[in-house]
């Protein structure tokens, strides 16, 4: 298992290998840039790079948080504070 996930963090091509197996379409050249390994949902930019900030995203009825990456999820309750007054402050939330 080891020598499993050493190449797979070393490899993008390896890494490309292991997702195929969930999305077999993706293919290494989709990637311009190596990632790092770790447990991560990272987004990927159309130009194939890993997008680093956080995604807020409003629909009409909904607001969905992407590419949030917090070791062991230690800033999720200040995070969850600021979503909570930023829903507020704009009138989704009806209550306080």
């Amino acid at each position: 298992m080891l020598s499993k996930e050493f190449l797979s963090s070393v490899s993008k091509t390896a890494m490309v290998r292991r997702v195929q197996q969930f999305i077999p379409k993706v293919k290494p050249e989709y990637f311009t840039k190596h990632g790092t390994a770790g447990i991560r949902t990272p987004v990927i930019s159309t130009k194939g790079e890993f997008v680093k900030d956080i995604l807020e995203l409003v629909g009409k009825n909904s607001f969905h948080i992407v590419n949030y990456n917090s070791p062991g999820a230690t800033g999720a309750p200040a995070y969850s504070a600021f979503i909570i007054k930023k829903l507020q402050d704009k009138g989704f939330l009806d209550y306080s």
